[in-house]
């Protein structure tokens, strides 16, 4: 199944796509972006929310900033977008591209588009906003209500010549015709946060470096089995700080530990982890993790593991050598690494053990 998706359903999307970046098209599906710079990138969709359950269903929209507030009413459809992108000059002369060359955005698209008969709307001329919901935006709903808000979100506004204004940060708020439309809004807004989670979790972030990277055909802990494993031990540039990041090559086992102080003992993880080496013993990754996996259904399951887990154990003894060995040579004294760096907060939807 993983090799049909990557040579025929990836494979016909890059098509269409190139197709559509060389005749100059910049559509939902696919755009060009950043042509101003060095490196311009190609943007193809990666995620679409389900566009019959949003449309129409919007009967206002609030921006609100400080005192200021802006209301848009006769909405004509809300549709969330996720993006994965790529260097454009690969995309337009490279025939095979995998989709491991691609990178997921961090952040996802509410594309809001108001009616274009709309006589008590705002002489400015807006016919769409587009808005940056990242993971650090705040969704905010109460059971029961019509209303969803999206606090700390980037919103940028554009005319009917496409001419975009300053995106500004603000709290919007939508509202619904039933408290079952908002529950449904609410609901597919906390999907997409979840992907965003998971981005967060498998992917190197902007202020990490790759200090090892390894490949391993099968890897598990006492509750996860992750095959075609690609491992990696990242650093923060910042606070110095260690993450473990296990994936399996198709994306649907991810693991991730991050080895910095925690609890009542600021030296207890670091400590641990690098120097149960140097004593010849096994590390320990008895630390906050976080499990991604598919279920007996289907389902993506996201569990948050206080305690960690008691072992990582590599098929091939060899492997599980040099990754020992890559531990103890990037570990040094554990000193080094102490800082105060903060954990990633769970979300609705993530499990706990």
């Amino acid at each position: 199944m993983r090799d049909f998706e990557e040579l025929l359903v990836h494979g016909l999307g890059i098509l269409q796509t190139r197709q559509m970046l060389r005749r100059g098209m910049s559509t939902m599906l696919a755009h060009p972006s950043g042509m101003d710079s060095d490196s311009p990138r190609a943007n193809v969709l990666d995620i679409v929310s389900n566009a019959t359950v949003l449309h129409r269903s919007v009967t206002a929209v609030k921006f609100i900033s400080g005192n200021v507030n802006y209301t848009r009413e006769n909405v004509d459809f809300v549709q969330m977008l996720h993006y994965k992108s790529i260097d454009l000059n690969r995309i337009l002369d490279e025939a095979v591209l995998p989709q491991s060359a691609f990178e997921e955005s961090r952040e996802a698209e509410i594309v809001v588009v108001y009616g274009k008969h709309e006589q008590s709307a705002p002489a400015d001329g807006i016919v769409r906003s587009i808005l940056h919901l990242a993971l650090s935006s705040e969704l905010q709903y109460t059971e029961g209500s019509q209303t969803v808000f999206i606090k700390n979100i980037g919103c940028t506004a554009y005319d009917s010549n496409e001419t975009a204004r300053p995106t500004a940060t603000a709290t919007v708020a939508f509202d619904f015709p039933s408290v079952e439309a908002a529950d449904r809004f609410h609901l597919e807004v906390e999907a997409i946060r979840m992907d965003l989670f998971v981005i967060h979790l498998e992917y190197p972030r902007a202020d990490e470096k790759a200090l090892i990277k390894l490949q391993a055909q099968d890897v598990h802990t006492e509750r996860m089995h992750i095959c075609d494993a690609d491992i990696t031990i990242l650093q923060n540039t910042k606070t110095q700080r260690f993450r473990l990041v296990v994936r399996s090559k198709n994306g649907y086992s991810v693991l991730s530990q991050e080895h910095t102080p925690y609890g009542a003992d600021m030296f207890a993880v670091t400590k641990d982890f690098f120097q149960t080496l140097a004593a010849g013993n096994r590390p320990d990754y008895n630390t906050l993790s976080f499990e991604v996996y598919m279920d007996a259904s289907g389902k993506r399951v996201v569990t948050k593991c206080s305690q960690g887990f008691t072992h990582l154990v590599f098929s091939d003894s060899k492997i599980e050598q040099v990754f020992t060995m890559g531990l103890a040579a990037v570990g040094g004294p554990s000193e080094r690494y102490l800082t105060d760096g903060s954990q990633d907060e769970p979300m609705e939807g993530v499990a706990q053990t």
